[in-house]
């Protein structure tokens, strides 16, 4: 019979270097930058991306204000955002 073999538990730096990664690469390959004014692909407020969010589908995090100066944040999906043209 075969000795049983100890599997090694991931550690919480191992943990946090494999998300730091993904969101490393998920921000890299977004076509959009924190910063950048986009807006909905028919229309809408100018919104600036303030971030990401790589595991949801919602994925990239918006803010804008509205015509009453209240700051909204919102979460869309990158297909139906494009860069703002003012």
């Amino acid at each position: 019979m075969r000795e049983a073999q100890e599997v090694p538990q991931p550690t919480v730096n191992n943990l946090q270097e494999k998300y730091y990664y993904n969101l490393k690469q998920h921000t890299m390959s977004t076509k959009f930058k924190k910063g950048q004014d986009v807006q909905q692909e028919f229309g809408g407020p100018v919104m600036k991306v303030i971030g990401f969010e790589p595991e949801l589908i919602e994925n990239v995090i918006t803010q804008w204000e509205d015509e009453e100066g209240t700051i909204i944040t919102g979460k869309f999906m990158e297909s139906v955002l494009v860069p703002a043209h003012e």
